[in-house]
């Protein structure tokens, strides 16, 4: 340990090595890029996240809240390789959720996070842990009131159709296009060959399930 590292830790002490998060401190302006990138350098060679902050004179709070808005550096205070194909997944994932969450729809959330509406499928049908987080967050969106159309456009039938075929139920369907139940099932009464490809849909998804 060097001595700017010891010096750090005892004045830390009782607190993890990490600095106590005080409410009465205000947040500071957002830090350059650069400072960040500083942050994940020092963090992937050992320092402690507390201690990067330190060395870079920026309050551990403020590393904090960048992280949330910086995946690549939320990575590296995990302990994950910040650079790797795989952490990039992840972000991407993340990024996706979050965006479903807040309301968007998911081509849209996930062309946001940079992925294709595609790749978003097959990760539903054939990874369950994404899946059951697919799932909850649409669960969470249409708990906490996010608005949902009483439109049900061509584009958001067809968003509604493709998560019910990798298994989703018609409530978590709809929550996910971010379209009202009740709409989609006037929609169903009405048209007949959308009901049918909602059939079709409904059986590939218990066909996914069966051989999950």
């Amino acid at each position: 340990m060097t001595h700017t590292e010891h010096t750090h830790a005892g004045e830390y002490a009782g607190h993890g090595g990490r600095p106590p998060f005080t409410d009465a401190m205000a947040p500071s302006a957002p830090f350059p890029s650069g400072l960040r990138d500083r942050l994940v350098e020092l963090i992937c060679a050992g320092h402690s996240a507390g201690t990067a902050a330190l060395e870079t004179g920026i309050p551990y709070e403020d590393v904090l809240r960048a992280a949330a808005q910086d995946l690549r550096l939320a990575a590296a205070i995990a302990g994950r390789d910040p650079d790797g194909r795989q952490e990039e997944r992840i972000r991407q994932r993340a990024t996706l959720l979050v965006c479903m969450a807040m309301g968007m729809n998911r081509v849209d959330a996930a062309r946001a996070a940079g992925l294709s509406d595609h790749l978003v499928s097959t990760w539903s049908a054939t990874d369950s842990v994404f899946r059951g987080a697919y799932r909850e967050v649409g669960r969470m969106a249409a708990e906490y009131g996010v608005q949902m159309s009483t439109r049900v456009t061509a584009k958001r039938a067809e968003l509604v159709i493709g998560h019910v075929r990798t298994g989703a139920t018609t409530a978590e369907a709809c929550a996910a296009a971010g379209v009202a139940q009740e709409a989609v099932r006037a929609r169903l009464e009405r048209d007949g060959e959308f009901a049918r490809r909602m059939r079709e849909a409904e059986e590939s998804g218990r066909q996914l399930a069966r051989g999950a």
